[in-house]
């Protein structure tokens, strides 16, 4: 509906991984079976395609609505917070662990605490400068084996507190920079790393397959960037050569520009005869008087699908439904 009142007519809805498929040529010709990784900024993603001559059929998809580049982030600004505060002599006493503080509308509790022992808020300036030159750290280790977070003289005039660089004061008009290598950002990322691998499991044994009976593995979202998560799929597929020539940030684009050419009618021989058939990713349902979910779709739902059910009124001269 929020299409049509835009102006755009005959919408066509396509999932993200099928359109990645789509991006690859993987659902034009042969029969094969295709995992598409998805880690974005804020969720990760999998799922498992069907192609046989063109019809794509997705067998299953799992993921994890909080769980993404985020995570990474948070991960190291934590392991930033904990050095400054080392640094300038206070007690860190918070837990290095984020799982357990993890809220998807708001930082963990540990790093808001953290800042504060700093002498600074968790939505001030300085804090995101400080989460900038993380991510900016982050990209660097995803190219070389070692970095540096640099924190400039904007981030040191908001920390109420003096940094100390071994028994010496630090001289204020010095960036302060943290040493970090690859080898021990892959160590503070590893629960992030395996809590995918978990759900790249799950999504193999949902589609009743072995790793072996995967073809082709689709690479998307950013965090495909970072070389331990590329490394540790890789492995689970026993070697196999991922898809990461198309840049992960725009192939959902461009798999979604080659349907739209189906749709407008492009005179594409290659494209004519494909079919897709997707599958809901949750159960769809609704909630009983007594606080029960009943789903009416279930979930790995062939689309589309409907269903019908008679449901009985809780009391007597009920006026509503």
């Amino acid at each position: 509906e929020a299409a049509y009142q835009a102006g755009f007519v005959d919408v066509k809805i396509i999932s993200e991984p099928t359109a990645a498929a789509l991006a690859y040529g993987l659902g034009i010709t042969g029969t094969k079976h295709v995992f598409v990784f998805d880690l974005g900024g804020g969720t990760f993603d999998t799922s498992i395609l069907k192609i046989d001559n063109g019809n794509i059929d997705v067998l299953c998809t799992v993921g994890d609505n909080n769980l993404g580049g985020n995570d990474i982030d948070n991960l190291m600004i934590l392991y930033c917070l904990s050095e400054l505060c080392r640094m300038s002599g206070l007690e860190n006493t918070c837990d290095d662990n984020l799982s357990k503080t993890r809220d998807d509308k708001t930082l963990p509790k540990n790093v808001i605490e953290l800042c504060k022992k700093l002498g600074f808020e968790h939505n001030s300036s300085t804090f995101s400068l400080i989460k900038d030159a993380c991510k900016s750290t982050k990209k660097d280790l995803s190219r070389n084996e070692k970095s540096f977070i640099v924190l400039g003289n904007e981030i040191r005039n908001g920390i109420k507190c003096e940094i100390r660089n071994g028994v010496n004061i630090q001289h204020k008009e010095k960036p302060i920079r943290l040493p970090l290598s690859r080898k021990k950002f892959n160590l503070m990322i590893e629960p992030i790393v395996n809590r995918c691998i978990s759900i790249v499991k799950n999504a193999l044994s949902d589609a009743n397959l072995k790793p072996n009976d995967i073809d082709e593995i689709v690479m998307v979202g950013g965090c495909i960037r970072t070389p331990i998560i590329c490394e540790k799929v890789r492995e689970i597929f026993n070697g196999k050569t991922l898809c990461t020539s198309i840049n992960p940030d725009q192939v959902v684009a461009e798999g979604a520009a080659i349907r739209a050419a189906m749709y407008a009618g492009v005179d594409y021989e290659m494209l004519k005869d494909v079919l897709m058939m997707d599958v809901l990713p949750t159960s769809i349902g609704l909630e009983a008087a007594d606080g029960m979910f009943i789903p009416l779709l279930k979930r790995l739902s062939k689309i589309p699908c409907k269903v019908t059910k008679s449901f009985k009124t809780f009391e007597d001269n009920q006026p509503g439904v």
